[in-house]
């Protein structure tokens, strides 16, 4: 029964990472463990280029949103505190507008009243 078993296990898990490969969109580096692997000492998270996403730099972070975005043709973004972002993410949220995509930010500034401003292109 145990060998049954574990060979039933090692089939679901070998389907649930084929699942998850092909729901990401096809970008060189970019890995989701989801159980732990057959062959892998990887443990289950999001990679990018063998790091995990979150040991990576602002601008390597961003530089993944904006790959991934463009290969999903996303044309509309959200984002709640713009006020959190460092100059690469607002250099690559004006070139995303540039080419089309639009933002939709809010800057939140703790304590004061909320106000609602449109502009071309966001302020670092």
């Amino acid at each position: 029964l145990i060998q049954s078993f574990d060979s039933q296990k090692d089939t679901i898990k070998a389907k649930l990472r084929e699942l998850y490969t092909s729901m990401l969109p096809n970008i060189e580096g970019l890995e989701i463990i989801s159980v732990e692997e057959l062959d892998s000492d990887k443990k289950v998270g999001v990679y990018y280029k063998d790091k995990p996403i979150s040991i990576l730099s602002e601008s390597e972070l961003w530089g993944l949103y904006l790959q991934i975005w463009d290969a999903l043709n996303i044309k509309f973004v959200i984002i709640d505190n713009i006020s959190d972002l460092g100059s690469k993410a607002v250099e690559i949220i004006n070139q995303m507008a540039a080419e089309g995509v639009y933002f939709f930010a809010a800057k939140m500034k703790r304590g004061e009243p909320m106000t609602i401003k449109i502009t071309d292109e966001v302020e670092d």
